[in-house]
């Protein structure tokens, strides 16, 4: 067991609460372009692209999307969570919530428009920590439900959520109508072996990067002998 009041490196990495970890605040206008940049990053593995968003296509939406959200922030009706190592003080990813989404069970829900997690801190609870940060803002509103919408080909993100508190309430469904779409979906197959093969390759960085880190971390104290 973990001594109280050790250091994090004496702690097992699932006992350690995610406020020793991280810290939250708001964005400021020195932000906004970081975030641009990781959520542009991100685009080609966390969009779907049955409607041929993929590649550039999948950037230049995210950026533009994004970047009209920033005035709704400065307005006060969403806002631009960053979450930070509270060791090292490096941004390790963001959250946009949106504060007055219209539900129609509800009056009022709060959203996720978008979230990502930097590489290096895949797999270290950055994202738990985000969404357990907008439940928490939610619930000090008077919000009852906090929603979000997760593309099919971001599996990831669909068994983490679903492993910290979120339910699934619903599919959404489409389908091609005209020949143009039906060959713009046809297409996308090939973004999807790419989106696939992306999502591999961060997970075995993701796989290298914990062993590195157990290899690194130090061994536990020794079991006393009964006298």
């Amino acid at each position: 067991m973990p001594r109280r009041g050790g250091s994090l490196a004496d702690k097992p990495w699932g006992v350690v609460r995610l406020d020793e970890l991280f810290t939250l605040r708001d964005a400021t206008s020195d932000d906004f372009g970081w975030i641009l940049d990781l959520a542009e990053e991100l685009a080609e593995v966390t969009m779907a692209p049955l409607r041929g968003v993929w590649g550039e296509r999948a950037r230049a939406f995210a950026r533009t999307s994004i970047t009209k959200l920033i005035p709704h922030c400065r307005a006060g009706s969403y806002r631009f969570l960053v979450a930070s190592d509270k060791a090292t003080l490096a941004r390790v990813g963001y959250l946009i919530l949106n504060l007055y989404q219209e539900c129609p069970f509800e009056t009022r829900e709060t959203y996720i428009e978008d979230m990502g997690v930097v590489s290096e801190y895949l797999g270290r609870r950055a994202g738990h920590y985000l969404t357990d940060q907008a439940a928490r803002i939610s619930a000090e509103a008077g919000v009852h439900y906090l929603g979000a919408h997760i593309s099919f080909a971001n599996q990831r993100a669909l068994l983490a959520a679903l492993g910290n508190g979120f339910e699934l309430e619903s599919y959404r469904i489409v389908r091609p109508c005209t020949p143009e779409a039906i060959l713009t979906t046809e297409a996308s197959g090939a973004a999807l072996e790419r989106q696939e093969q992306s999502e591999k390759l961060r997970r075995t960085l993701l796989s290298r990067r914990l062993k590195r880190r157990q290899r690194k971390a130090p061994p536990p104290p020794p079991t006393p002998s009964p006298e």
